[in-house]
């Protein structure tokens, strides 16, 4: 195996989780519409929403832009809330995609600036690669401890694809500046992440923190990338971020 020179990590879900969880905020931003529901309705119309964007990601071929994006996040706000009107709707889903963009609606994940010094005094090269949209750029600039990887986000609306698509995970490797069998990507995602990162050549580790988050937001892909001979190996996992400290010889 080759010798791992960068680490790029997935955002939400891996170093960045929302806080509160999204369903909170989407139902207290729905009441403060006018619009009732529930934290439980607004989980489970979440999942649902989100499965099937995904689906209409991948019958595109995963190509996405910010125009997508925004669409993408309309109509997943619009699902979960189907009683708002027309003008309910689009203030809530302007507040929702504003609120986002902000990193006091995120926290970052145990041992994440423990781990990302360690990496980074030892030489290794880090980033994030992430499905969100350009929001993240906000969102990173606003953590002290995430300072080193502004420089070093790959985003999928400005590459064109998103993950699971190969041209995702070259990008990663084009801005890393290393062949991909030495980029080592983490996530929590298993096809999306782990998976499809493998596909294109890069090692990979799949994040599964200890503390579940119950949360609809992130979630998990809906679809199976590669063969049953491939799903059924030994898949390298972690549950806290700084056992990844010992797989890289950090």
């Amino acid at each position: 195996m080759a010798r791992i020179q960068a680490v790029y990590f997935d955002a939400v879900g891996t170093l960045l989780f929302p806080h509160p969880p999204a369903e909170e905020v989407y139902a207290a931003v729905g009441r403060a519409h006018g619009i009732e529901v529930s934290v439980a309705e607004v989980r489970q119309r979440l999942r649902r929403a989100f499965a099937e964007q995904e689906e209409v990601d991948r019958q595109r071929g995963w190509k996405v832009d910010a125009a997508r994006e925004v669409s993408r996040w309309r109509a997943i706000v619009q699902a979960c809330l189907p009683s708002a009107d027309a003008e309910q709707a689009e203030a809530i889903f302007q507040e929702l995609f504003e609120h986002f963009a902000h990193p006091q609606a995120w926290r970052l994940a145990d041992e994440a600036a423990m781990v990302l010094d360690a990496l980074q005094g030892r030489g290794l090269s880090c980033g994030i690669a992430s499905n969100y949209d350009a929001r993240l750029r906000s969102v990173v600039a606003g953590f002290p401890d995430l300072a080193g990887l502004q420089e070093r986000l790959v985003i999928s609306a400005e590459v064109g694809y998103r993950k699971p698509s190969a041209v995702f995970f070259s990008a990663v490797a084009c801005q890393a500046g290393y062949p991909s069998s030495q980029v080592l990507y983490v996530g929590d995602d298993l096809v999306m992440d782990y998976q499809a990162a493998q596909a294109a050549g890069l090692q990979a580790v799949w994040y599964q923190p200890q503390k579940k988050n119950e949360a609809a937001f992130p979630l998990r892909s809906q679809f199976q990338l590669v063969g049953d001979e491939c799903a059924a190996a030994e898949v390298v996992t972690i549950s806290r971020l700084s056992q990844l400290l010992a797989i890289v010889g950090a």
